[in-house]
């Protein structure tokens, strides 16, 4: 919903001062859908923001707002970019709405979703004369504990001068696929500012090196072993992955697995499909997965090294290929996963799409001596009993309806606690 139901009348507003380039920046980087509430600390940002008052709007290119509680709103940019792969934004009043949107800031952190968090800190002029909502050192001291989840990714608006490089370093991080939360002394973001920080787009690229390594190095450590491909959420959100997914998994006559996020990067007429591992994972996936030891080759297209998908543990293959543009994920040590893997560990570094549409063509016809592989009819192979009760759902019934039922381009939400 949305409180606000007017048009703004643009000619009232001051532009000159940073609540505006602030709101114009983000807009430039064509981030324009924010939820929140308004209020303490936030109106004269959102004041630049006309209301968002349903789907006629969306992808007007015009700054918007949808009201909704703090909890809730500080998921939906991660939704957003989920659904759209657009950035989109959060805004949190002064005090406990920070903390309630901030359980939001976690989640992005942990799927390495790029959001903005904007955050309404005390007028300067307060601080230490007990203000409402009290966020200063004094009081929650929110910003020391932003930085500790974080780090250079929260930043602070202490100096009206300084807004330009601090949004800089904004886009910087969010071009790296990270949140940012955005933190504002109201009163030095209502003074005069002078910002001009236009989008600069991050080129998709591949590095010919890593490539060319990988091309030249993995036909003979291939040779007669089994190869496993493991499919994460860097590579699910690449655009055209499902056609290279299912070329290399068929080059290779590699088994492929995925991890629950992974699973948009992997067709569901790969032949080679075997299921998405771990909590929940199908029989046919988990039995490959288990079976990896020593004499296997994993070429991991990105690293989804969470518990729900590794369960605490390495990859005890003899080699592993990381395939990744992403510098510094969660979960990463020194930029890289060579701590999750038991055996060698390489990374070949650029754009997954790029990387594989340039190694493709090079490895057909240099693959050899491919170990046979049992392509599986049925991913799940357990005896599960059916007998339903009256009033009751056949579950296995009821998620493979929905399973033959998927629209093209539908967004599914999985949850656990249902699944339970």
């Amino acid at each position: 919903m949305s409180t606000a139901v007017r048009p703004i009348d643009k000619t009232a507003l001051d532009r000159s001062s940073g609540n505006y380039a602030l709101i114009d920046t983000l807009r430039k980087w064509g981030i324009t859908f924010f939820s929140g509430v308004n209020g303490g600390g936030l109106i004269h940002v959102t004041k630049h923001l006309e209301p968002y008052l349903g789907l006629q709007h969306s992808g007007d290119s015009v700054p918007r707002m949808q009201t909704m509680g703090e909890y809730v709103a500080g998921f939906v940019p991660l939704g957003y970019y989920l659904a759209s792969g657009r950035v989109a934004g959060c805004l949190t009043t002064t005090g406990a709405a920070t903390k309630l949107g901030s359980s939001g800031i976690t989640d992005a952190k942990l799927h390495n979703i790029p959001a903005v968090y904007v955050i309404a800190l005390n007028s300067t002029l307060s601080i230490g004369r007990s203000p409402l909502q009290d966020v200063s050192e004094h009081g929650m001291n929110i910003i020391p504990q932003l930085r500790a989840e974080l780090g250079d990714a929260c930043i602070v608006i202490d100096d009206i001068d300084s807004l330009g490089d601090r949004l800089e370093l904004a886009q910087s991080i969010l071009a790296a696929s990270k949140p940012v939360a955005i933190a504002f002394h109201p009163d030095i973001l209502s003074k005069d500012a002078d910002v001009d920080v236009p989008r600069r787009e991050r080129p998709r690229m591949l590095d010919q090196i890593d490539a060319d390594r990988f091309v030249n190095e993995f036909p003979q450590i291939s040779r007669g072993r089994r190869v496993i491909i493991y499919a994460g959420a860097e590579a699910a959100r690449c655009p055209g992955i499902t056609e290279l997914t299912t070329a290399l998994s068929e080059t290779l006559q590699a088994p492929t697995v995925w991890s629950v996020n992974g699973a948009n990067a992997i067709s569901s007429d790969n032949p080679y499909g075997y299921g998405y591992i771990s909590f929940g994972g199908n029989d046919e996936a988990m039995k490959l997965w288990r079976s990896i030891n020593s004499d296997d080759v994993v070429i991991t297209l990105g690293f989804d090294s969470g518990e729900y998908s590794l369960n605490l543990g390495s990859i005890p293959a003899g080699h592993v290929w990381h395939f990744t543009a992403w510098t510094s994920p969660y979960g990463h040590q020194d930029g890289d996963f060579r701590h999750r893997v038991d055996g060698d560990y390489r990374v070949v570094r650029g754009d997954i799409e790029q990387t594989l549409d340039y190694v493709l063509p090079k490895l057909r016809g240099v693959i050899t001596d491919r170990p046979p592989v049992n392509l599986p009819k049925d991913l799940n192979t357990r005896t599960i009993s059916r007998q339903v009760r009256d009033g009751c759902v056949d579950a296995i019934a009821f998620y493979s309806e929905l399973h033959r039922s998927w629209r093209p381009h539908s967004t599914g939400f999985d949850d656990v606690c249902t699944a339970y």
